[in-house]
C-alpha cells in the first residue's frame, strides 16, 4: 500500500514539473490501451494545459496506477469545476470521472524515426463511442453479449477476400 502512495506522489510531481513547462514535452508511453495508434514503446509530445481539451484529442492525466494517455469522449461542468470521461481505443470499458486537476496535457503528436506525425482529433469518434458507452447502460445484458460477437466476427472476417 505505502508503495502506491511513494508511486502517486512521484505522479503528481512529474505532472507540476510537466504542467510547470510552457512548451511541449517528449515521454515515451508504455501501454497498449491506444493501439495500434501508438506502439509499445511509444515517444510522444505533451502539450501542456487542459484548457484546450476538446472530445477526441488524446490527453495525458494522473491517476492511481500512474500516468495514463486515453482518448477524451466527453466534459462535464458543475459547480465543483469541470471532469473529464477518458477511454483507452481497445479498451472496452471508460475510465471514471476524473477532475481537471489530474491532467497534464494533450498529446499532440507521435515522435516517430522517420519524422514526427501530428495526431488528428477524431471527434466523431468520441462522440460515437460516448453514445455506444451511454447505450450499453441501458441495453440488457444479452443484448451486449450478442453484440460483442457480432463486433468480433467482423473485425475477424472484414480483411478477407
Amino acid at each position: 500500500m505505502a508503495d502506491s502512495g511513494a508511486r502517486a506522489s512521484v505522479v503528481l510531481a512529474f505532472g507540476r514539473m510537466l504542467a510547470s513547462r510552457p512548451e511541449a514535452s517528449e515521454i515515451t508511453i508504455c501501454g497498449q490501451s491506444m493501439g495500434p495508434l501508438f506502439a509499445r514503446p511509444c515517444r510522444v509530445l505533451v502539450q501542456p494545459g487542459s484548457r484546450s481539451l476538446r472530445p477526441g484529442d488524446i490527453l495525458l492525466y494522473a491517476s492511481g496506477r500512474g500516468m495514463v494517455a486515453h482518448r477524451l469522449l466527453a466534459i462535464r461542468r458543475n459547480r465543483r469545476g469541470r471532469f473529464y470521461l477518458a477511454k483507452g481505443d481497445t479498451n472496452y470499458h471508460c475510465d471514471g470521472l476524473f477532475p481537471e486537476r489530474a491532467v497534464l496535457g494533450r498529446v499532440a503528436a507521435v515522435v516517430r524515426p522517420e519524422g514526427t506525425q501530428p495526431l488528428p482529433r477524431r471527434r466523431a469518434y468520441a462522440r460515437a463511442t460516448y453514445y455506444w458507452v451511454r447505450l450499453r447502460q441501458l441495453l440488457p445484458w444479452r443484448v451486449i453479449k450478442a453484440g460483442r460477437r457480432l463486433h468480433s466476427l467482423i473485425r475477424r472476417y472484414a480483411h478477407v477476400p
